[in-house]
């Protein structure tokens, strides 16, 4: 969810992380953690929105999904088998997010959004 400052070109996130772990015979499971603090930024600039699994676990043959339920389409970024899957990604976000390849292997899912506006 986006909030905009009154006083501000700053940007509030307060942001859910729908993460969607397709798991092939893993012996236990991992949880999606997202920062307890709200993050913010301004107008134009490139923020990470943080999200890690505990315990740590490599995804990058896994699927990840990033979304806004508020939107129709509502997904941000899509990781889905070792590459990136945008089809149905919402337009507002296209050419502005990414997932670390290297990072994905270590359990870290933090997304870059770049050139933040409002929506």
């Amino acid at each position: 969810m986006l909030e905009t400052q009154p006083s501000s070109s700053a940007l509030v996130f307060q942001h859910t992380v729908i993460l969607l772990l397709l798991a092939d015979s893993c012996r236990g499971q991992s949880l999606g953690v997202g920062p307890a603090q709200t993050i913010v930024t301004l107008l134009g600039e490139d923020v990470t929105l943080p999200c890690h699994l505990e315990p740590a676990a490599d995804v990058f043959s896994k699927s990840v999904e990033w979304g806004r339920p508020d939107l129709e389409p509502r997904f941000v970024h899509v990781w889905h088998e070792g590459k990136n899957f945008l089809v149905n990604q919402n337009p507002s976000y296209k050419g502005r997010t990414s997932l670390s390849i290297e990072n994905l292997r270590q359990g870290d899912l933090s997304l870059r959004l770049s050139a933040v506006k409002t929506l």
